[in-house]
């Protein structure tokens, strides 16, 4: 999150995908849930909308809290979806 964020350092979309990655190959469902909003809006590449819903949808299932409320709050055939 720091990198994506910026928090500490700069803002980094190539090292917070680089780091989300590894955390989705590890199983870590907030990195599963990040990484996901990263390919559906397209960030530093082109949007993978249906494996990034899918991550998504992976990752709330598994209880992360974060991707139950995206989900909750936002409906995937909405264009406020891509745009957040």
């Amino acid at each position: 999150m720091c990198f994506y964020k910026g928090l500490g350092v700069a803002t980094n979309l190539v090292e917070a995908r680089r780091f989300f990655n590894k955390g989705t190959d590890r199983d870590i469902m907030k990195a599963k849930f990040q990484w996901g909003l990263m390919k559906v809006r397209g960030e530093v590449g082109s949007k993978e909308i249906g494996a990034g819903i899918n991550l998504i949808n992976v990752a709330a299932s598994k209880g992360c809290a974060s991707a139950e409320t995206f989900l909750a709050k936002n409906d995937e055939t909405s264009a406020a979806f891509f745009d957040l």
